[in-house]
């Protein structure tokens, strides 16, 4: 999850900014090490309770949109999604570098595991 420390609090910089630089970060340092980093953010207040999601609703920065090769959302079912497919939760790939997005796609869980089929 990206986020500030609470001890950051007082250098004086905005948080969008400090969570640019956090992100720009751990970008190079994912060039350096040839891994992947996986995060998480939060959603902005706007988007509680919101089916129709989009990458405009992150928190935080631009920049954490600019520099990820890749945006994912993982969000409730709704009820009439759960009724249709079974599926607790819905997954998309709302913007990525190379490839194309993809749409809201079921994902079933038993509690334990969670079960994401391409169709």
């Amino acid at each position: 999850y990206i986020k500030l420390p609470s001890s950051n609090a007082s250098f004086g910089e905005k948080e969008h900014q400090a969570l640019g630089y956090l992100t720009s970060g751990l970008k190079d340092l994912a060039g350096v090490l040839q891994l992947p980093i996986i995060s998480a953010v939060q959603l902005n207040r706007g988007a509680v309770g919101k089916e129709d999601l989009d990458d405009g609703m992150i928190a935080g920065s631009d920049r954490i949109l600019f520099l990820a090769n890749r945006v994912c959302m993982l969000r409730k079912s709704s009820e009439e999604e759960y009724a249709m497919t079974g599926a607790t939760h819905q997954f998309c790939i709302m913007a990525q570098r190379m490839g194309n997005e993809l749409s809201w796609t079921p994902v079933k869980s038993n509690g334990q595991d969670w079960v994401l089929t391409m169709e």
